[in-house]
């Protein structure tokens, strides 16, 4: 009966202490002041869009179709980096800058921003082409539908870094 009644209260001190750190422990990751980060990092790029027709209309950047296209591109390419657990605290800005034709061609561009202290890090690593371009096309990749009117061609998609 010892026993047990020690064995409760092990365990209970386990779970007490447990709870305890799992209140006031603050994730260093989570803390930061965006109003540090005032580098920009921006990628340029494009990707094709097979299930859209391409438009005299699509050229036209002032065009509704053309405006209403973007902003839909916009908001799902906005969705995706604030979103990512890796980016989304750098994350800014997605703008589509134009439509081509090839079916659909949309280049688009990405701003990112990042603290002075940590740019050259962030640059080789967090914020470098490559990680920038993986999250994209792992996310092109997860699409559900083909048949969607907003399928974005994975093998499509190109991306540089540039302005």
């Amino acid at each position: 009966m010892v026993i047990i009644f020690i064995l409760i209260v092990i365990i209970a001190v386990i779970f007490t202490s447990l709870a305890i750190c799992a209140a006031i422990h603050q994730d260093e990751d989570d803390i930061f002041d965006p109003s540090s980060f005032t580098v920009i990092q921006n990628f340029r790029g494009s990707f094709q869009m097979p299930n859209q027709v391409f438009t005299d209309e699509l050229a036209t950047n002032s065009s509704n179709k053309s405006q209403t296209l973007a902003t839909e591109l916009g908001t799902k390419l906005s969705d995706l980096f604030k979103t990512s657990s890796a980016l989304g605290r750098y994350f800014i800005n997605a703008e589509i800058r134009a439509f081509r034709n090839g079916s659909v061609i949309a280049d688009y561009k990405l701003t990112f921003h990042m603290p002075e202290e940590e740019k050259d890090q962030l640059r080789n690593f967090t914020l470098s082409r490559e990680m920038v371009y993986n999250v994209f096309r792992q996310f092109l990749y997860d699409q559900e539908s083909e048949s969607d009117p907003m399928f974005i061609d994975p093998a499509s998609l190109k991306m540089v870094l540039g302005n």
